[in-house]
């Protein structure tokens, strides 16, 4: 059995390895009682971030690691289609729901968005699908 004491506190790690922070808060739904998400503190000045347990991949005795890179942590990377052309990069990312949410992109002064299902690759550029 896991308790809040074997999350609270761990570090938060995304698939590449990089310490997103650590968990601050859990999350309940109360019909059925069940673990929704957790709260990550990214430290001073940063603001807090929240994961749903769908991107959690597991939680080990010192660390909780993600199954994909949070894409509040893409801001400011560079965006491309499939075939190379630049998109522009990445200004902000809007929450559309609980589960979906889009990239906010501007090139040139222009903004446009992008959600989330189009979203082929995340890394140290953001490659989407734009057919």
């Amino acid at each position: 059995m896991i308790t809040s004491d074997d999350i609270l506190g761990k570090d938060v790690l995304d698939p590449e390895g990089a310490v997103l922070g650590v968990v601050s808060r859990l999350h309940f739904e109360e019909d059925p009682y069940t673990l929704t998400g957790v709260t990550v503190d990214q430290g001073f000045g940063y603001p807090d971030l929240y994961i749903g347990m769908s991107h959690v991949e597991s939680v080990g005795v010192d660390a909780m690691f993600l199954s994909s890179r949070p894409l509040m942590n893409l801001t400011g990377r560079p965006v491309y289609d499939r075939s190379g052309a630049y998109l522009g990069d990445v200004e902000d990312v809007q929450m559309l729901d609980e589960e979906d949410s889009a990239l906010i992109i501007r090139d040139k002064g222009e903004s446009r968005s992008i959600v989330k299902d189009r979203i082929a690759e995340k890394g140290d550029v953001i490659i989407v699908d734009t057919t």
